[in-house]
């Protein structure tokens, strides 16, 4: 899971993105959380909340992948 979203971090961050009908080049990063179901997961909020914390991890220095650890 995490190298999937470690491959997607990679792939946005080398695309050329173009706007102004193809004029001008952006750079763009992504932050991703990640998480999967625990043995302490009994909700789908629990799941969510999960997600989010490690989401809130990699935005601390932006442009990384962070997974939820308990």
């Amino acid at each position: 899971m995490l190298q999937i979203a470690e491959n997607i971090r990679k792939n946005v961050e080398q695309h050329n993105f173009l706007i102004n009908k193809g004029t001008k080049k952006i750079n763009i990063t992504v932050s991703i959380g990640a998480t999967t179901f625990h043995t302490t997961t009994r909700k789908i909020d629990d799941l969510y909340r999960n997600a989010d914390a490690a989401l809130y991890k990699a935005k601390i220095s932006r442009n990384r992948v962070c997974s939820y650890s308990e």
